[in-house]
Protein backbone atom coordinates (compact mmCIF):
# COMPACT_ATOMS: atom_id res chain seq x y z
CA UNK A 1 0.00 0.00 0.00
CA UNK A 2 2.57 2.33 1.06
CA UNK A 3 4.98 1.47 -2.35
CA UNK A 4 1.30 2.73 -4.39
CA UNK A 5 0.96 5.90 -2.69
CA UNK A 6 4.66 6.69 -2.97
CA UNK A 7 4.84 5.93 -6.88
CA UNK A 8 1.65 8.07 -7.50
CA UNK A 9 2.79 10.59 -5.37
CA UNK A 10 6.03 10.82 -7.65
CA UNK A 11 4.35 10.54 -11.24
CA UNK A 12 2.92 13.74 -9.70
CA UNK A 13 6.13 15.20 -9.07
CA UNK A 14 7.10 14.20 -12.32
CA UNK A 15 4.38 15.86 -14.16
CA UNK A 16 4.89 19.06 -12.31
CA UNK A 17 8.27 19.26 -13.19
CA UNK A 18 7.60 18.62 -16.67
CA UNK A 19 4.99 21.39 -17.00
CA UNK A 20 7.31 23.45 -15.20
CA UNK A 21 9.63 22.82 -17.59
CA UNK A 22 8.08 23.38 -20.77
CA UNK A 23 6.74 26.72 -19.45
CA UNK A 24 10.21 27.88 -18.20
CA UNK A 25 11.67 26.73 -22.31
CA UNK A 26 9.06 28.35 -23.82
CA UNK A 27 10.89 29.96 -27.16
CA UNK A 28 9.38 33.70 -26.46
CA UNK A 29 10.97 35.09 -23.72
CA UNK A 30 8.19 37.11 -22.39
CA UNK A 31 4.99 36.27 -20.87
CA UNK A 32 2.21 37.82 -22.18
CA UNK A 33 2.06 40.29 -24.78
CA UNK A 34 4.88 41.07 -27.26
CA UNK A 35 3.59 44.72 -26.95
CA UNK A 36 6.16 48.03 -27.00
CA UNK A 37 4.91 48.56 -23.18
CA UNK A 38 5.74 45.00 -22.34
CA UNK A 39 9.32 45.14 -23.90
CA UNK A 40 9.73 48.41 -21.78
CA UNK A 41 8.54 46.41 -18.51
CA UNK A 42 10.60 43.59 -19.37
CA UNK A 43 14.02 46.47 -19.72
CA UNK A 44 13.05 48.32 -16.75
CA UNK A 45 13.53 44.80 -14.88
CA UNK A 46 16.60 43.69 -16.70
CA UNK A 47 17.85 47.11 -15.69
CA UNK A 48 16.72 46.91 -12.09
CA UNK A 49 18.13 43.25 -11.81
CA UNK A 50 21.45 44.64 -13.94
CA UNK A 51 21.15 41.74 -16.57
CA UNK A 52 20.64 43.73 -19.60
CA UNK A 53 21.00 42.32 -23.08
CA UNK A 54 20.07 43.55 -26.54
CA UNK A 55 17.19 41.83 -28.83
CA UNK A 56 18.40 40.76 -32.31
CA UNK A 57 14.94 40.17 -34.50
CA UNK A 58 13.98 41.07 -37.97
CA UNK A 59 12.59 39.13 -41.05
CA UNK A 60 15.67 38.64 -43.23
CA UNK A 61 18.50 39.46 -40.86
CA UNK A 62 18.55 39.55 -37.93
CA UNK A 63 19.90 43.13 -36.34
CA UNK A 64 19.99 45.20 -33.28
CA UNK A 65 16.68 46.96 -34.02
CA UNK A 66 16.45 50.44 -32.20
CA UNK A 67 20.23 50.59 -31.39
CA UNK A 68 21.67 53.55 -33.58
CA UNK A 69 25.09 53.13 -35.00
CA UNK A 70 26.61 56.16 -32.72
CA UNK A 71 25.32 53.59 -29.48
CA UNK A 72 26.85 50.59 -30.68
CA UNK A 73 30.34 51.09 -28.57
CA UNK A 74 27.60 51.33 -25.26
CA UNK A 75 26.35 47.86 -25.91
CA UNK A 76 29.32 45.90 -27.24
CA UNK A 77 29.91 43.83 -23.57
CA UNK A 78 25.90 42.97 -23.65
CA UNK A 79 24.73 39.57 -24.20
CA UNK A 80 23.02 39.19 -27.59
CA UNK A 81 19.34 37.52 -27.82
CA UNK A 82 18.39 35.71 -30.90
CA UNK A 83 14.76 34.25 -29.33
CA UNK A 84 12.49 37.09 -30.98
CA UNK A 85 13.87 36.07 -34.76
CA UNK A 86 11.35 34.20 -36.73
CA UNK A 87 12.28 34.95 -40.38
CA UNK A 88 10.37 36.47 -42.94
CA UNK A 89 7.12 33.72 -43.18
CA UNK A 90 6.85 33.98 -39.45
CA UNK A 91 3.47 36.03 -38.54
CA UNK A 92 4.61 37.41 -35.45
CA UNK A 93 7.98 39.11 -36.73
CA UNK A 94 6.86 42.73 -37.25
CA UNK A 95 5.63 42.44 -33.29
CA UNK A 96 8.88 41.01 -32.33
CA UNK A 97 10.58 43.61 -33.88
CA UNK A 98 8.53 46.55 -32.41
CA UNK A 99 9.43 44.50 -29.04
CA UNK A 100 13.03 44.24 -30.22
CA UNK A 101 12.98 48.07 -30.68
CA UNK A 102 11.00 49.11 -27.16
CA UNK A 103 13.52 46.78 -25.42
CA UNK A 104 17.10 48.07 -26.43
CA UNK A 105 15.88 51.83 -26.62
CA UNK A 106 15.08 51.44 -23.23
CA UNK A 107 18.34 49.76 -22.40
CA UNK A 108 20.55 52.16 -24.76
CA UNK A 109 18.54 55.27 -22.99
CA UNK A 110 19.64 53.66 -19.52
CA UNK A 111 23.29 53.23 -20.50
CA UNK A 112 23.41 56.94 -22.03
CA UNK A 113 22.71 58.82 -18.73
CA UNK A 114 24.91 56.26 -16.88
CA UNK A 115 27.99 55.86 -18.78
CA UNK A 116 31.27 56.70 -17.51
CA UNK A 117 33.28 59.76 -18.27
Amino acid sequence: MAYLFLVRSMSRVLILFGIALLVGCSSVPIVGSLSPQAAQREAHRDIASGHMKIYRAGTIASTEVGVALEDRGLIKRLPRDDRLSGGCTDPDASAHIAYATAYNREIVHYLRAHQRT
